[in-house]
């Protein structure tokens, strides 16, 4: 029974980081901040941060710094070869 729910729970953080994902593959060059997609796909800022950190290290997205505020903005990174193949 508790390997059932293990499986379960590594499915829905599968979906979760899908989820992010295809945020920046719906829009490739719009920069988006943690909140921003923490609202639309429903799931906590700290979530959406780990997930962000995970793509960042695979090279799906790149971070960047707000010029004024400073605050982290998140865009896809469409030079890359892993991102072309989604």
């Amino acid at each position: 029974m508790i390997q059932i729910h293990w499986i379960l729970f590594q499915m829905i953080q599968k979906c979760s980081y899908w989820k992010v994902l295809q945020e920046f593959l719906q829009q490739p060059t719009k920069k988006l901040q943690i909140r921003e997609i923490s609202r639309k796909i429903k799931l906590a800022p700290t979530s959406v941060k780990n997930y962000l950190r995970d793509l960042r290290k695979e090279g799906l997205i790149l971070e960047t710094k707000h010029r004024v505020q400073g605050f982290p903005l998140y865009l896809a990174n469409r030079d890359a070869e892993k991102f072309k193949f989604y």
